[in-house]
C-alpha cells in the first residue's frame, strides 16, 4: 500500500532528522526580528522515519512515523514528544512481531494524542488507531477492517470529542482502491463509516480530512474513475453521517 511502498524505497537511512524554524515575535521599540534555529537527530542504529509533524498546546510538537531501531517487532509505530528546544519529552514505540507505521499523530483536547497508520501485527494489514495520553501511555487501541489491505493516513478530533478518520481501503467499496472514511465516538467504537469509488483507485491525499462548520466534512484525494483523464483530483463535501 502507499505508505508501506514509500517506506521500503527508504534505503540507508539511519535516523530521522528534522529542521524546525521558530520566529520570535519582534518586539519594540528596537522591532529587531529575533529569530532562532535548530536542527536534531533521532533515531537508533536501524532505519527509523517520521511522516507527521503537529505542534502542541505547550510550544513543542509531536512526532509520529515508525522504528526498526526500537520497538518489538520489523517496524513499530514511534511517537516522540519535543519541547520547543526539540529535546526529547519522551518517545514510545507501539505494535508487533510485523510491519505497523503511523501516519499522523494528532494532539487532542484532553492534553493527549490520537494516532493513526496502519499494522499488519494483528490478523492482517489494517488501519490502526491509538489514543494516547499525555505521557504516551495507550488508553485505547484499535483496527479496522476487513479481508485485504486498509489504511488510514488522517484523523481529526470531532466537535461531539469523538475522531473522524480518513484513508483507503481493499476490503470495501466499489472497485480496486476506496476512499475510506470512519467515524469513531470518544472510545473508538464505530458510529459510521462508508467508502467512495468506482472501479479505478481512489486515495485520500497526505492529511485528508478536515470537519467543516456545518458538522460535515471536506476530504480531498485522487481518483482514476471519474474526470478527464486517468487520474484526477477528487473533492467531496459530506454531510454529518
Amino acid at each position: 500500500m502507499r505508505s508501506l511502498r514509500i517506506r521500503k524505497c527508504v534505503l540507508g537511512l539511519v535516523a530521522v532528522s528534522l529542521l524546525l524554524i521558530r520566529h520570535v515575535i519582534l518586539e519594540p521599540p528596537t522591532m529587531r526580528a529575533q529569530v532562532s534555529y535548530w536542527a536534531a537527530t533521532y533515531g537508533g542504529r536501524y532505519d527509523d522515519a517520521a511522516w507527521t509533524i503537529n505542534p502542541t498546546s505547550d510550544g513543542g510538537c509531536a512526532v509520529a512515523g515508525w522504528t526498526r531501531s526500537f520497538g518489538a517487532g520489523d517496524d513499530d509505530f514511534w511517537v516522540l514528544k519535543l519541547d520547543q528546544n526539540g529535546a526529547v519529552q519522551w518517545q514510545k514505540s507501539y505494535g508487533g512481531y510485523d510491519d505497523d507505521a503511523a501516519d499522523l499523530v494528532y494532539p487532542t483536547s484532553d492534553g493527549g494524542y490520537v494516532v493513526t497508520g496502519y499494522s499488519a501485527s494483528f490478523g492482517g494489514l489494517d488501519a490502526w488507531v491509538l489514543k494516547l495520553d499525555q505521557n504516551g501511555a495507550i488508553q485505547w487501541q484499535k483496527a479496522y477492517g476487513g479481508r485485504d489491505e486498509d489504511e488510514t493516513v488522517s484523523v481529526q478530533e470531532t466537535l461531539d470529542g469523538g475522531y473522524v478518520l480518513a484513508g483507503e481501503t481493499k476490503s470495501f467499496g466499489a472497485g480496486d482502491w476506496d476512499v475510506w472514511i470512519l467515524k469513531l465516538n470518544a472510545s473508538g467504537a464505530i458510529e459510521w463509516q462508508k467508502t467512495y469509488g468506482g472501479r479505478g483507485e481512489e486515495q485520500c491525499s497526505a492529511d485528508p480530512i478536515v470537519q467543516t462548520s456545518d458538522g460535515g466534512y471536506v476530504v480531498t484525494g485522487y481518483t482514476a474513475s471519474f474526470g478527464a483523464g486517468y487520474s484526477d483530483v477528487w473533492v467531496l463535501k459530506l454531510d454529518e453521517n
